[in-house]
């Protein structure tokens, strides 16, 4: 099933009545009927209250017991397009929280708790002195999430950029002086000198010129492979679900230290968050993204 094609909601309630198909009540399908069932959560399992779907504190859904007809996935990407109800703003969807999880206070080390807030909107807080943290930390949400994403995005550039390097090929001067220097043993055998040395010399010259040449073609293959990837890895990120965005945090970051607030009113200051790679060393707030 495929809702990016050009059809309204009308042609596709006629061509599934062509079809024989009919509503859970045996009745024909019209557009309203269409568009509501295609919008309805649990097509991708998601267990629903009152028509919106249910999550759990760290964002992710709470799934049903049945058989899905979409993945998360389809169903989010689905929703980007087609949006709520008529008559229902979209901030009416249940808040997801998308470093639950992962930002911890420096000061006791417990993890921050997203939750919203009637004053300062969503916020990441440490959870109080009862609850196991020590309630001196919070942060905004939104930019605290905004934050981690450019980290992340000039992480993922630098890997491609860094991917693309270690594809050329450069051993091309080792190749020319193996070539130079069969062509001197072949013209020092045609001058009547031994030949068996020089044949045993070339013998192995021609065979690490076909290693070279093999790494050579395996580095053009893999550079075409890359330059036939959309090199915006932005673009790719922000036309992503929300669960592809958290998938990738969670295979790229280990944890965000988050630092004290130094400036009014809780602003976010970029050295405030610290993290920590899964594959490398913690980032310093050098080359930090501005708030």
């Amino acid at each position: 099933m495929s809702w990016r094609g050009a059809a309204g909601w009308g042609q596709v309630a006629n061509r599934w009545n062509e079809l024989g198909l009919r509503t859970p009540f045996g009745n024909t399908w019209i557009a309203a009927n269409v568009r509501a069932t295609l919008r309805n959560p649990r097509l991708a399992g998601i267990r629903t209250y009152k028509g919106e779907s249910v999550v759990h504190e760290d964002g992710t859904y709470v799934m049903g017991q049945w058989q899905p007809i979409l993945t998360v996935e389809q169903w989010e990407s689905y929703w980007a397009i087609v949006g709520p109800d008529r008559g229902v703003p979209r901030s009416q969807e249940p808040r997801r929280y998308l470093l639950s999880g992962l930002l911890h206070c420096s000061r006791c080390t417990k993890k921050l708790i997203g939750k919203t807030t009637s004053t300062k909107g969503s916020i990441y807080a440490c959870p109080p002195r009862g609850a196991g943290g020590c309630g001196g930390t919070s942060i905004r949400g939104r930019a605290a999430e905004d934050l981690v994403e450019e980290l992340l995005l000039r992480r993922l550039e630098a890997g491609r950029e860094a991917n693309r390097a270690s594809m050329t090929f450069t051993s091309d001067a080792e190749l020319d002086e193996i070539r130079a220097a069969a062509g001197r043993l072949f013209r020092e055998i045609q001058d009547g000198k031994p030949p068996a040395q020089r044949l045993a010399t070339i013998e192995t010259l021609e065979e690490r010129e076909a290693l070279l040449m093999r790494e050579k073609v395996q580095s053009a293959a893999g550079a075409a492979r890359e330059g036939g990837k959309s090199g915006d890895v932005r673009a790719g990120w922000h036309s992503s679900s929300w669960s592809s965005k958290r998938s990738t945090i969670l295979d790229t970051l280990a944890m965000v230290i988050v630092m004290p607030a130094t400036g009014p009113n809780n602003k976010v200051d970029p050295n405030r968050l610290v993290p920590t790679w899964l594959h490398g060393d913690s980032q310093t707030g050098e080359g930090h993204p501005r708030a």
